[in-house]
C-alpha cells in the first residue's frame, strides 16, 4: 500500500514518522485490511486537514474524538461540570466548524466519512474495514460511523449515510 503523509514542517520535520492518534491508527488499519488505498494523512492542502484521504475515490475520512466533536448521546462526551458554559460554546464551535468542513469539500467534489473514536474503540478492525469499503462503494455523499445511534432520538442503524452535514447531529 502507498502511505505518504504531508507534513507542515518543511525540512528534515517533514520526514519526520507518521504520527497518528489510536482512532486514526485504527482506522488505517481497518481501510488497509479492507485493501483500500493507496491513502494519504493528514493532508493540509484540503480544509480541515482530512485525517485519510483516499484520492482515488475522491474520499476524505475524519476520525473524530467523541469528546471534543461532542458526538451526543455518546458516554465519551460528556461535558466537564467545571466551567460548563465555556465547554458548551467550545463543543458548540467545533461542530459548527465541522459542519463547515464538510460542506466546503462537498462542494469541492469530495465525499466525507466521519469515524466516530467510539466506534474505533468497540469495532473490530475487519468490521470496520467492510463497513468503510461498502460506504465507499454505496457512493453516498457523507456518511458517520459510530459505535451506537449518534442522537438518542436516531434509534436503530449505527452507520449513517447521505446525511447532509447541516443534519449531522449536534
Amino acid at each position: 500500500m502507498n502511505l505518504t503523509h504531508l507534513g507542515r514542517a518543511a525540512g528534515a520535520a517533514a520526514h519526520a514518522p507518521l504520527r497518528l492518534t489510536g482512532p486514526e491508527q485504527a482506522t488505517l488499519d481497518a481501510l488497509l485490511r479492507a485493501g483500500l488505498g493507496p491513502l494519504r494523512c493528514h493532508a493540509v492542502e484540503l480544509r480541515g486537514t482530512p485525517d485519510l484521504v483516499l484520492d482515488s475515490h475522491r474520499v476524505c475520512v475524519f476520525v473524530h474524538g467523541c469528546f471534543w466533536h461532542h458526538h451526543r448521546g455518546c458516554q465519551l462526551a460528556r461535558v466537564p461540570t467545571t466551567n460548563r458554559a465555556f465547554w458548551e460554546a467550545k463543543f458548540a464551535r467545533n461542530q459548527a466548524r465541522d459542519a463547515a468542513v464538510l460542506t466546503a469539500l462537498q462542494a469541492q467534489g469530495w465525499r466525507t466519512i466521519m469515524v466516530r473514536e467510539c466506534a474505533t474503540r468497540r469495532m473490530q478492525a475487519t468490521r470496520l474495514g467492510a463497513e468503510l469499503k461498502r460506504l465507499l462503494e454505496s457512493g453516498a455523499t457523507h456518511a458517520e460511523i459510530t459505535s451506537g445511534p449518534p442522537d438518542p432520538a436516531a434509534a436503530g442503524s449505527h452507520l449513517s449515510a447521505g446525511t447532509s452535514p447541516s443534519q449531522l447531529p449536534a
